[in-house]
């Protein structure tokens, strides 16, 4: 159900306003509204640094982290009284881990310069003069350079046409290297015959005592970065100190967006409040001071308060499947109750096999029990873990187990719990699922029919409900029964006759209710293929079967040899974990899309948006305890 709304302004005097700002995102249950607060740009930059500096930490640093395993996780939770008070110690640590973190990125880009001069000093390890003394030349050039492999020849002749003096180094990807001495400047000639001038550093040493040099540098770095990751890994140890300063300095930033209202000794917040929650909004202020007051009052006709939803354990998971469409607006009906039976129902039906649901009830209720998730990821996968329920119980209808088909009430009570095989009886899935469809469509009717009433509008039940009421039994029993075709007519005609005199009720104009009638009877194509949109639960149920069978025909095609068994349960456990994982994710988007057009489209029209009131506010953090 969608939760009422109380409008709330908050007093108290001035010298209480960070106080009780505090309070407030510590109780979490004002959804502060002030004009100052929606214009109020705050100065986040000192809060964004360290948390931007803080996410950076706990990314490079987790990696120097002891990683906790699936069967048993990591979850820190932090006392309030913990949680805001920000201590100097984390903002030291946060100082220490960069610079450490910028000595090992440092050295570990002078180990790859000096690797990248190892490769480029690599063919000429053999000179045996120094760069020093070649640059120093003064009555003859010496040109160092390289030619590559397939011009090595044509290069040769050239060396010999010009009659010059050369020495051949050693070889590497760029070429063959040469020393080339000349008394004449030849550059351009060098380069007409594809020789490619090098340039290297001016050393007064030889090139072998400089990679020896760079080598050892090399080692000294590798050895000093191995004492810098043992002292980060210590720090990691204090890693979740970043964490939670991470998560402080989001709450702080999130307090300063918020600016209360202001007279000449009073300060007041304005905003929403669950109606609920109207004696914690009193508790949270009484703890800052006594001297406080707070107006209350219901939303005006002109309002569009937020949307908090309050449902079931059931229920409540399946929320999120609606507000992924959109969530209800204040004033419309909360479609949870009712869709999430759906939304079940049809999962069960497109999966259909009863390994499949032992599967999910195992993954996912372990999932749920160990990892412990939050927020809408906790609802998806509890959305899927309850699925596993319908899905166990087609799967025993249709006799499908991973594709294969058993009858487990035959096997074990004598008793036949299959009612038919979508492999082989395509045509009793393709029925039900109409039928079914149609029911939920009748549902979805039946909804717009309690709203219409709220809004007291008495004729649009009649047009808009009653009418497809009479209509859709109607075509059906044309269709089916032969012998009733009197009363079949009679009941799609008074239907057709309900939406051609009210569905233009709100047009004064008599040719426009005309229009707007006949326009509401070619709604009658809009219905009949929203029922053929249900053929999808067939086509669903079906797909995941064929795949599962055609892989267990291939599995069973390599049994023989003793090889053959390892490659055939191998093939049979890849090609059931695509089928399970497609299954899945096709289940989740069609069951979808089935509420949102052929249910939703009915009645619902959302644009509501979530009550969010002023809380603390944390990423790394599982838990805040405080006992309120």
């Amino acid at each position: 159900m969608i939760v009422k709304m109380k409008k709330a302004k908050v007093f108290a005097l001035k010298e209480y306003e960070d106080k009780l700002k505090r309070s407030l995102q510590r109780f979490g249950v004002l959804m502060i509204t002030n004009e100052n607060s929606t214009t109020h740009i705050a100065d986040t930059q000192y809060e964004d640094s360290i948390i931007s500096r803080s996410n950076r930490i706990v990314k490079e640093l987790s990696k120097y982290e002891p990683k906790p395993s699936f069967f048993n996780p990591k979850f820190q939770i932090v006392d309030y009284d913990r949680f805001k008070e920000i201590h100097p110690e984390q903002l030291e640590l946060l100082d220490q881990v960069e610079k450490t973190l910028a000595d090992v990125s440092k050295l570990k880009e002078e180990n790859e310069l000096s690797k990248e001069s190892i490769t480029s000093f690599a063919p000429w390890l053999k000179l045996d003069v120094t760069t020093k003394d070649i640059s120093n030349l003064y009555y003859v050039n010496i040109y160092l350079g390289q030619v590559l492999a397939q011009d090595v020849e044509s290069f040769s002749e050239f060396l010999v046409t010009s009659n010059l003096e050369y020495e051949i180094y050693d070889k590497d990807a760029n070429g063959v290297a040469y020393a080339i001495v000349s008394k004449n400047d030849i550059s351009n000639d060098l380069k007409a015959a594809k020789f490619n001038l090098v340039e290297l550093p001016v050393l007064d040493h030889s090139i072998l005592d400089e990679v020896s040099f760079l080598q050892n540098k090399i080692n000294e770095n590798l050895e000093t970065i191995t004492n810098l990751e043992e002292k980060l890994k210590t720090y990691a140890l204090s890693l979740d100190e970043i964490r939670l300063l991470s998560d402080q300095m989001l709450s702080e930033k999130e307090l300063k967006k918020y600016e209360a209202e202001k007279t000449e000794r009073t300060i007041y917040f304005e905003g929403w409040v669950r109606e609920d929650q109207v004696d914690l909004l009193e508790k949270a202020v009484s703890k800052v001071t006594s001297e406080y007051e707070i107006d209350l009052r219901d939303p005006l006709p002109q309002e569009n308060p937020p949307t908090h939803t309050k449902n079931n354990k059931f229920v409540a998971p399946f929320e999120t499947i609606t507000n992924m469409f959109s969530m209800p607006s204040y004033h419309e009906i909360d479609p949870n109750p009712v869709m999430s039976f759906w939304y079940w129902l049809f999962f069960g039906m497109m999966m259909g096999d009863w390994g499949y649901g032992v599967v999910m009830a195992i993954v996912f209720g372990l999932f749920l029990l160990i990892q412990k998730p939050k927020g809408d990821f906790k609802k998806l996968v509890q959305v899927l873990f309850y699925a596993s329920i319908p899905s166990v119980i087609f799967g025993i209808l249709y006799g499908s187990v991973f594709g294969i088909s058993f009858d487990i009430g035959k096997a074990l009570f004598g008793v036949p719990f299959k009612l038919f095989d979508p492999m082989s009886d395509p045509v009793t899935l393709l029925i039900v699922s109409l039928a079914v469809g149609t029911v939920h469509i009748f549902v979805a009717l039946f909804v717009k029919a309690v709203r219409l009433a709220k809004e007291k509008d008495y004729l649009g039940i009649l047009s808009d409900v009653v009418s497809w009421y009479l209509i859709i039994p109607g075509l059906v029993m044309l269709l089916v029964l032969k012998n009733i075709q009197v009363i079949a007519w009679s009941m799609v005609g008074v239907g057709a006759l309900m939406i051609l005199l009210f569905a233009g009720r709100d047009n004064k104009n008599f040719f426009k209710k005309i229009t707007s009638g006949l326009g509401g009877l070619y709604g009658i194509s809009g219905i009949l293929s929203d029922i053929l949109s249900y053929s999808r639960i067939l086509a669903l149920a079906l797909s995941s079967g064929v795949i599962a069978f055609a892989m267990n025909i291939i599995g069973g095609l390599l049994l023989g040899p003793w090889y053959g068994y390892i490659f055939g349960v191998i093939v049979f456990i890849i090609g059931h974990i695509f089928n399970f994982a497609m299954g899945l994710l096709s289940a989740y988007v069609h069951d979808s899309r089935l509420q949102y057009i052929e249910f939703f489209g009915k009645f619902y029209d959302g644009g509501g948006y979530a009550f969010t009131p002023l809380k603390l506010q944390y990423n790394h953090i599982y838990e805040i305890e405080d006992n309120l």
